[in-house]
């Protein structure tokens, strides 16, 4: 019986420990399957956040794609307005050139002009310094110091030859003076005498009537923008066309004076008195 005993004893403590084991393994067991849990929430969040991926990623190819189109279309736009633009470019030099190439034979024609139009200069070259002709350019390249000196050199020009013409009107007023004097004093002249002195009486007038003109002349292309140079050789012609009635007038007056050299004389000397 004592035998039976222990050993019934020794089964209750291998069961007893087994129950306790059993309690261990359940307690695993609970916390295995709150990890599997708490695996599997992890495991779902994973699973969202890879489909929030693919679907950025699909977004974003999509609007790469619609960015590259855009683009795309862009750049043949601009393909096509750099075309344009070059097109224009051949075509607005190509005119640019026409014109320079119609200006520059506008301008040899008027140079070629102004030059026949002047035979006497070159017979005359010897009492005016010489004038150089400069092409003037397509662009005004000149400094403001140099515009500042040319309006200057204008200015002093005009007034040179205005000066010009005031001491030649002078000499005029005073010989056709002494002209209507001597025409006075000649009456029992014939009437070719007496029509030569009146022709050498008006043409004074004719030349103060011409260098009025020459002088509005002047004033008028300084306007248009006329060179210097070209004023110059214009008003040098214009200056020899009225020095011919003056030497005309020279000749007139020695004529009536070696026919009635008396009366020339003693109007002189009564001229001189009144003086």
């Amino acid at each position: 019986m004592s035998s039976e005993l222990e050993l019934l004893k020794q089964r209750i403590t291998e069961l007893e420990a087994e129950n306790v084991e059993i309690a261990e393994l359940k307690k695993e067991n609970a916390e295995l399957r709150k990890e599997n849990t708490d695996f599997r929430m992890k495991f779902a969040n994973f699973e969202a956040e890879r489909a929030e991926l693919k679907r950025k990623i699909a977004e974003t190819l999509r609007m790469t794609e619609k960015e590259r189109t855009r683009r795309d279309a862009e750049n043949v736009k601009l393909r096509a307005t750099i075309e344009e633009l070059r097109k224009n470019n051949t075509k607005e030099s190509a005119e640019l050139r026409d014109r320079i190439t119609k200006v520059e034979q506008n301008q040899s024609l008027n140079d070629n002009s102004s030059n026949n139009s002047l035979p006497s200069f070159n017979s005359v070259a010897d009492q005016v310094p010489t004038v150089t002709h400069h092409k003037k350019p397509l662009v005004d390249t000149s400094l403001p110091e140099d515009k500042e000196m040319d309006a200057f050199l204008d200015e002093e020009y005009k007034k040179k030859v205005s000066n010009e013409i005031r001491q030649r009107n002078r000499e005029k007023k005073l010989c056709f003076s002494t002209s209507g004097q001597i025409q006075e004093s000649l009456p029992t002249h014939p009437k070719e005498k007496m029509s030569q002195d009146l022709n050498s009486v008006t043409q004074p007038c004719n030349s103060t009537s011409s260098e009025e003109k020459i002088c509005s002349e002047l004033d008028s292309k300084c306007k248009k923008g006329k060179s210097v140079d070209k004023l110059k050789q214009e008003l040098f012609a214009s200056e020899l066309s009225s020095q011919e009635p003056s030497i005309e007038q020279n000749h007139v007056t020695k004529i009536s004076e070696t026919l009635c050299p008396r009366k020339v004389t003693s109007d002189k000397s009564s001229i001189d008195e009144a003086s």
